[in-house]
């Protein structure tokens, strides 16, 4: 799973500038998408996909933590029955099948990187541009590093999770 940094700038030529040494440090076109509320804003940067844009990886997120939830739920309804027919083989496997969803919540909860466009709707309506940039986890510093460092004027709006094969 990718990492999709968010950065927010004032104007198109700043985030052109970011956009080349991006190129340049290694990172596709492919994996760097603008946002904007004025389309003309955007000419000549690589444009956000229209999953991207509605904001998918919320819904995505959604109906994972509720399906979670419910099968937790599920399994805790199942745990009582079981017992309450002295079933042990069934209530251990209600118990794992709750420490499992317990622990895929946790991950979640603690792990998953939860930033989204949405986040930023209010900066796209005064006309910031937005750009978003996935990278392997493992060159999360060197992208933040190389922003800040060459745009004092960039604002980090965080970090969020990407899945290539699905356009999110």
């Amino acid at each position: 799973m990718y990492r999709r940094l968010f950065f927010l700038f004032p104007s198109r030529k700043q985030t052109n500038q970011a956009v080349l040494q991006l190129e340049d440090m290694g990172i596709k076109e492919t994996d760097i998408h603008a946002f904007s509320a004025d389309k003309q804003e955007l000419a000549g940067l690589p444009p956000a996909s229209d999953r991207q844009k509605r904001g998918l990886d919320v819904l995505v997120e959604k109906v994972c933590w509720n399906a979670d939830l419910i099968l937790f739920f599920i399994a805790l309804a199942g745990f009582g029955v079981a017992l309450f027919y002295s079933s042990l083989g069934w209530a251990a496997l209600a118990l794992i099948i709750m420490a499992l969803t317990f622990s895929a919540g946790y991950v979640f909860a603690t792990r998953i990187p939860k930033a989204h466009v949405t986040d930023f709707r209010d900066a796209l309506r005064h006309h910031e541009i937005l750009l978003s940039v996935d990278v392997p986890p493992g060159q999360v510093a060197a992208v933040s590093s190389l922003m800040h460092r060459g745009h004092p004027e960039v604002v980090d709006g965080g970090v969020g999770w990407s899945l290539h094969r699905f356009g999110l």
